[in-house]
């Protein structure tokens, strides 16, 4: 294992097959972090992002559905699908709906589709049906993402593993 030898001027001389391994240049900034009681010293990158991107992958989970619980369970105190998610569903109200109506359309539907549908249908306002669709992404049983395929604007909701597995839990009985 090579040595360097700290100077009085609290300087680090690194072993040249150091230097050459990591591709160094004289004047290169250095990452200098103490971990415990050993120093660790890094090139600096040239764009933390880049650098970072990729590196936790699986940590939280290996799918949207398992991040989303994981998130879940950290922001509510506790899984995803219990508590929280289980009453407003349980009630049968304007977030049972919303949720049972992107399901029925397929597990895709546009928010205007879906205001229309709701309010034609059952007759609920438009404010209750945002709030609804807000506590449903909050609470991981539907995702608002862009779709550029769709004419319009807007998001265009979809539901999650565990919004389809709670529909089937909380089934819809009258239509």
């Amino acid at each position: 294992m090579p040595e360097a030898t700290l100077s009085s001027k609290y300087q680090v001389t690194l072993p040249m097959d150091v230097v050459r391994a990591l591709g160094l240049k004289g004047g290169e900034k250095l990452i200098v972090h103490l971990s415990g009681d050993h120093v660790v010293i890094m090139p600096k990158p040239e764009n933390w992002a880049d650098y970072w991107m990729g590196r936790l992958k699986g940590v939280y989970g290996d799918t949207k559905e398992e991040v989303d619980q994981y998130l879940a369970e950290v922001r509510y105190g506790g899984a995803i699908g219990s508590t929280a998610l289980e009453d407003i569903l349980a009630t049968k109200g304007t977030a049972w709906l919303v949720l049972h109506t992107i399901v029925r359309g397929g597990n895709a539907v546009s928010g205007e589709d879906l205001h229309v549908a709701v309010v034609t249908k059952w007759k609920v306002g438009d404010a209750e049906i945002n709030h609804a669709l807000n506590q449903l992404v909050k609470l991981g049983a539907v995702r608002a993402v862009t779709d550029v395929t769709r004419k319009g604007s807007g998001a265009v909701y979809r539901s999650t593993e565990l919004g389809r597995h709670l529909a089937e839990i909380y089934p819809q009985s009258h239509d």
